[in-house]
Parts: C-alpha cells; sequence; structure tokens
C-alpha cells in the first residue's frame, strides 16, 4: 500500500526510528528526492543512514522507484479529506 509522503516524518518518530522532527524530515527529504529521481550518493555516509531509517520502513532508496508513494493526486484528495475531518 502506497504512503502518504508528508506522513513519512511523523512515521518515523512514531516508530521510534528518529528521536526529533528535524531528523524526521531531512529523512523524509531523502525519500522525495528518491522519489523524483535525483541521485543520491550512496559513498556518503548520511545517505546511509537516511537509507536505513527509511528501510525501517520498508522503503529502499536504493532500489528503484515504484510507486511507494500517492500520487499528487491522490495524496490531494487524502489531504482534503483529512481537513474536512473524514479521515484521520
Amino acid at each position: 500500500m502506497p504512503v502518504l509522503w508528508l506522513d513519512l516524518p511523523d512515521m518515523l518518530i512514531e516508530k521510534g526510528i528518529v528521536q526529533n522532527m528535524t531528523a524526521a524530515r531531512t529523512t523524509a527529504t531523502y525519500a522525495l528526492m528518491w522519489m523524483q529521481g535525483s541521485s543520491i550518493d550512496f559513498s556518503k555516509s548520511a545517505s546511509n543512514v537516511h537509507r536505513a531509517r527509511l528501510r525501517k520502513l520498508g522503503l529502499d532508496i536504493k532500489r528503484p522507484y515504484e510507486g511507494q508513494f500517492y500520487t499528487d493526486e491522490q495524496s490531494r484528495g487524502i489531504i482534503a479529506q483529512r481537513n474536512s475531518g473524514l479521515v484521520r
């Protein structure tokens, strides 16, 4: 089941993978870069730290992106439903 990208920081904190929102948002940014096809340099330790964090959520940013996140249109729909109080 796809993940809403905006939920990643909260998921990382709730599961105890990171301890603060800054770390969670930075890791989520790596997921966004992966989703958009940006090059990630895995010779750098920071990239591997973020990869390890995301792998705990079942996302491996070293593998090709295959639709693990909802599309922009789907995301807007989910957010609209949440804002209207229909979905939590």
